[in-house]
């Protein structure tokens, strides 16, 4: 498989992460403050105003997406030197580049995320909101029940299938056993993560985003869940070949990617189809019930 492929993806990875996302989140800052208190926003329009314009955030971390795809692109059109054959793959290091562009990326945005929190504590009072009713939620509200049984039936099959591949030694190797294991931990934290998403309170982002965003949130928990066995089952199939047209963790990998670059993206569909600023003045005072 060409690298550029795996460049691609990474590529997609890092303009959604360094360039979308942020965008999004200078918007989402004012929702933010309009969600605990409206009045403070119509009350102080200077520092609304500057909040909705400041843009540093935005210019440094278009600064790190640019040095990422830079560092990418040189890499595989041969600008850095392959040391020796003892060397890691290209493959190996345009991985390593895009995982410690994230790397970089959650620790900064972590950072600006908590010095904005106590900003906002400090700044912004809590308004008083009337107690919404807790309403009971079923996974079936969100997924089909026949898409659920279908991911457990899988799930079983595939702990399974591991079992008896180690249990009568057909499989070449190292790691069989620790992948095993890496199996049943992330089918069951994404298992509960789905759980979660369906019981946990109503949040700020629910006020913003409407009933949607709780849909999304539980779908997209739902596909982590789902993609567990079939990108694993991949891993557990190259361990009973002796040689694999493509490397089993690298497709693992590309795959994971995806997938976040799938949820960065998911809460851009939001930020760009459901936030209504307007409606918060009368709706956060418990005026009218929300929709």
């Amino acid at each position: 498989m060409s690298e550029w492929i795996d460049l691609f993806i990474y590529a997609i990875l890092i303009v959604a992460f360094w360039f979308a996302a942020p965008r999004w989140a200078t918007r989402f800052a004012l929702l933010n403050v309009a969600d605990r208190d409206p009045d403070w926003v119509a009350g102080h329009p200077e520092a609304a105003s500057q909040l909705a314009s400041s843009r540093w955030y935005l210019r440094v971390c278009q600064i790190f997406g640019a040095l990422s795809l830079g560092a990418l692109l040189s890499l595989q059109i041969g600008l850095w030197p392959h040391a020796s054959s003892a060397a890691p793959e290209r493959w190996q290091l345009l991985r390593d580049i895009a995982a410690a562009s994230m790397l970089v990326g959650l620790v900064f945005s972590v950072a600006c995320g908590t010095l904005f929190s106590r900003w906002l504590g400090k700044q912004v009072p809590l308004a008083e909101r009337r107690q919404a009713v807790l309403e009971p939620r079923a996974i079936d509200d969100f997924v089909p029940r026949w898409l659920r049984y279908l991911t457990y039936t899988l799930v079983a099959a595939q702990w399974s299938a591991w079992v008896f591949v180690g249990a009568v030694g057909f499989h070449v190797g190292p790691n069989f056993w620790a992948q095993f294991v890496t199996a049943i931990l992330f089918s069951t934290i994404f298992y509960f993560l789905t759980r979660v998403s369906v019981n946990r309170p109503p949040g700020s982002l629910d006020r913003i985003f409407g009933p949607d965003y709780r849909r999304g949130e539980v779908r997209y928990s739902f596909l982590l869940e789902l993609s567990v066995p079939v990108l694993l089952g991949l891993r557990l199939y190259a361990y009973t070949k002796d040689g694999f047209i493509v490397d089993p963790d690298r497709l693992l990998w590309l795959a994971l990617q995806l997938l976040l670059a799938l949820g960065i993206l998911r809460f851009g569909l939001y930020m760009n189809r459901n936030s209504r600023p307007g409606r918060y003045s009368i709706e956060m005072r418990g005026e009218v019930p929300t929709p």
